[in-house]
């Protein structure tokens, strides 16, 4: 073979090698690329979803206390330490001072965070159980007039402390989730 076939493979040969690193780097770059974008859609999602959390916490903090207003004033109607006008007036005051659009909440939990649905629910229970207590005095009040009932004041006020023991174990359970987030990025 002459030294101009050999110069010629040489330089076809170089150029092969070229071609192929650059073949090799541009497949690199491409997937580096594609998981680069992957993980940044990965923390992002990851980002809202801890946002979304903070908010939710916020937002139940906020209804549990207005909740707790507006359900406070009623064992002293049973008890017959306040009329039912003063706690209903009472009670729309904390209502009409700021408010919580429960809808958001049921969404917030519904789209981000299903895994307290259940407990969250059971919540809403106890509430609904307190307000059925609440509701039979109210028939009875309104029936007969002002009277004591220590029975609806202790019912209530236990469905009042369950209630309380459940909010917190929401937001407990709502905090974990959102810390073992942090953790896992």
């Amino acid at each position: 073979m002459s030294n101009s076939a050999v110069e010629i493979w040489g330089v076809a040969l170089g150029g092969a090698i070229a071609l192929s690193v650059q073949i090799f780097v541009g497949i690199f770059a491409y997937y580096r690329s594609k998981i680069e974008r992957n993980w940044k859609k990965s923390d992002d999602r990851e980002s809202t979803h801890r946002e979304r959390g903070e908010e939710l916490h916020i937002l139940l903090q906020k209804w549990f206390k207005l909740t707790g207003a507006g359900f406070f004033h009623y064992p002293m109607v049973m008890r017959g330490l306040l009329d039912y006008n003063s706690a209903l007036d009472a009670v729309i005051d904390s209502d009409t001072k700021s408010s919580v659009e429960v809808e958001k909440i049921e969404f917030l939990i519904d789209v981000y965070f299903p895994q307290i649905s259940n407990e969250f629910e059971e919540l809403r229970d106890v509430l609904q159980q307190a307000n059925s207590i609440e509701a039979d005095y109210k028939r009875a009040y309104k029936s007969s007039g002002p009277f004591v009932s220590e029975k609806h004041a202790n019912d209530y006020e236990q469905k009042l402390v369950e209630a309380e023991k459940r909010s917190n174990s929401v937001l407990k359970k709502l905090a974990k989730i959102v810390r073992d987030m942090e953790i896992e990025t």
